[in-house]
């Protein structure tokens, strides 16, 4: 009997650790298939992954603002809209009449009347207009010397292209993020002309230096605003990590790009800070004046 009891005893025991074995597994398997879930049920919406990333199971877009039952798209009535209006002196004018009536008999167009108006709104076909600068010296009449003119400012080479072309290639890198390589691409196709990477490069590089002034005046301004809106992002230049960081107020927006911009020292005391998710700022730093806070994680890169 005492043998019995033994066994019995020890089958129990083999038993208990069995199923604790088997909920071990079995709670392994639960934390997998929530991984597994969480990971199928993620998507470019609630994570950080891309919208490319989503394929054929990309969620339905829906509209910010949901239209109420019963209302009909488009503008409603009171709105002002935009649409063409009849121009009064058009480019091109083209009179359509039949040369001949169905009869074969010739169709004076002096004598038509006007039957319906419809004007086409159109781009004329792009091209470069090309100004010559001859530079002419002679010698004077009465006092024998020479005179010679001098080029405009800005003329500087035999071939250059104009302040228009620069200006229009640095508003297609800079404004409209094209990179280089399309930016001569589509000036190209538009013009017949191929646009050297350089001459983009260094139009951008002028116009910066000559927003040099334009900027100082953003900074004061900015540093005496009372609120200011900061946001930061992480980009590569050249191969290394930098934080652009825009600060602006209502009117008057800024951006500076530095490497490693949470170590600069802050030259000038910032005003107070409004992170663009967090809400007012509220964090730890030295009053600079009696209505001025220094928002150090942030302040500190744009200065």
């Amino acid at each position: 009997m005492p043998n019995d009891i033994s066994s019995c005893h020890d089958l129990i025991l083999q038993q208990q650790e069995q199923i604790t074995a088997l909920q071990k597994q079995v709670n392994i398997l639960l934390v997998n298939q929530a991984g597994l879930t969480d990971r199928l049920n993620k998507n470019s919406r609630n994570s950080s992954k891309p919208p490319s990333s989503d394929g054929l199971q990309k969620p339905t877009s829906r509209p910010a603002f949901s239209r109420g039952k019963g209302r009909k798209p488009g503008g409603k009535p009171g709105h002002k809209g935009k649409t063409l209006e009849i121009c009064e002196q058009p480019d091109h004018f083209n009179e359509i009449l039949p040369d001949k009536c169905g009869c074969g008999h010739a169709l004076d167009k002096s004598k038509a009347n006007v039957v319906e108006v419809r004007q086409v709104f159109d781009l004329p076909q792009p091209r470069l207009e090309v100004t010559e600068h001859v530079l002419l010296g002679c010698t004077c009449e009465r006092c024998g010397s020479y005179n010679e003119g001098a080029f405009p400012d800005g003329v500087n080479a035999r071939l250059q292209y104009g302040t228009g072309v620069r200006a229009l290639i640095v508003l297609l890198n800079v404004a409209f993020k094209l990179p280089v390589k399309k930016v001569q691409l589509l000036f190209g196709d538009l013009y017949g002309f191929a646009i050297n990477p350089a001459t983009i490069i260094s139009s951008t590089q002028k116009c910066f230096n000559l927003l040099g002034p334009v900027e100082k005046l953003l900074r004061a301004g900015l540093l005496q605003s009372l609120v200011n809106h900061f946001d930061e992002t992480g980009l590569r230049v050249a191969g290394s990590l930098h934080w652009p960081t825009p600060v602006a107020t209502g009117c008057s927006p800024t951006f500076s790009s530095t490497q490693n911009g949470a170590r600069r020292p802050c030259r000038a005391p910032p005003p107070t800070c409004r992170r663009s998710r967090d809400g007012p700022c509220t964090t730890a730093g030295a009053a600079t004046s009696s209505s001025r806070v220094a928002c150090t994680p942030y302040a500190v890169r744009t200065c």
